[in-house]
């Protein structure tokens, strides 16, 4: 049975320390799976804790990296995306070493795996494709691909050989889609309002309490244009927050995404380019979430510890420098 809501792993980019754990992972897996990946268990059982910390974590981040899930303090997914060497395929990376633990899986860990892992690739410059081979049977795994973004380029023939049988691979690849904001003025409210109400109707509906009207009124009562910037995936805005300073801390008075673009790990970023700039400043980070809302298990997934509550919102900080991780996007804060 796969873990409840509130047993979600932590997704997050691995480190040097977590070299030994990603490495007895990774042989669970190729006992486990032998046909999905392309490495071979007694080649792998040779390698250093050093060989495996410059995999998951090289000392120029430019070069790649890993992901990992993990339930507690044990890792239990990963991730890993490697840069091709050389001038002229080193704008190409690839997503290989994906595995979840069987009793995690069911849980969409997979998916938030591979977009922690898209992100990272986004971030190393000048990458403008990931690429992954699936065996041709693996119809779960060759689905989630496209789910995400993946298109199948080709076929490979013959690509494995496993326990004296061939196995054909599809070759997948995307492009890092990309994440920028935009200024907002006056003439922007009514629709980011209507967007404020689409993502927050789900959680609403749950509570008894939708009410457009009053959801648009509350964002008048505190809409700042000069403190929010609106989400642009790919040019499309898809959400906004609004972010300003307050009694010594940054204080989130809105964070949403539209309902089509939730769980896809882009909430995760936002909140990780807002972590950026309070460390820099040396600040806290605090917010409200609706009461009985999803957002409340996503703020605390990414360091934040609840301070008060009143009957319709929970208040939460995040000290500076405090870890954080990649989970659910958030449908709505107050």
């Amino acid at each position: 049975m796969p873990p409840t809501d509130t047993e979600s792993p932590l997704v997050r980019r691995l480190t040097a320390e977590d070299a030994a754990a990603f490495h007895a992972l990774r042989l669970h897996a190729l006992q486990e799976s032998p046909t999905a990946f392309g490495a071979n268990l007694e080649d792998e059982r040779r390698y250093t804790p050093e060989v495996v910390a410059g995999w998951i974590a090289p000392l120029d981040p430019a070069r790649g990296g890993g992901v990992g899930a993990f339930h507690g303090a044990t890792l239990v997914g990963m991730a890993c995306v490697r840069r091709a060497a050389g001038e002229t395929e080193g704008h190409k990376a690839s997503l290989v070493s994906v595995y979840v633990a069987p009793a995690h899986r069911g849980a969409g860990i997979s998916a938030h795996l591979i977009n922690a892992a898209i992100e990272l690739a986004r971030d190393m410059p000048g990458v403008r494709r990931i690429n992954l081979s699936v065996t041709v049977g693996n119809t779960a795994a060759l689905a989630l691909y496209r789910r995400l973004g993946f298109e199948i380029y080709g076929r490979e023939k013959e690509a494995l050989y496993v326990a004296g049988a061939y196995h054909d691979e599809y070759l997948m690849t995307m492009a890092p889609r990309g994440l920028a904001y935009a200024a907002v003025g006056e003439e922007d409210f009514d629709v980011l309002a209507d967007l404020r109400i689409a993502a927050m109707r789900e959680s609403l509906e749950r509570v008894g309490r939708f009410d457009p009207e009053r959801a648009r009124q509350r964002l008048r009562a505190t809409y700042a244009p000069r403190d929010t910037l609106a989400i642009l995936l790919d040019g499309t805005r898809i959400g906004f927050y609004t972010l300003r300073r307050d009694d010594g801390a940054l204080k989130l008075d809105h964070l949403y995404i539209a309902p089509g673009h939730q769980g896809m790990g882009l909430g995760a970023a936002v909140l990780r380019r807002i972590f950026e700039r309070a460390d820099a400043l040396g600040v806290p980070v605090r917010l409200g979430a609706l009461r009985d809302s999803a957002s409340n298990r996503f703020y605390q997934r990414h360091g934040f510890v609840q301070t008060g509550e009143d009957a319709w919102d929970i208040y939460y900080e995040r000290a500076p420098g405090a870890p954080g991780g990649s989970g659910l996007d958030a449908g709505a804060s107050a």
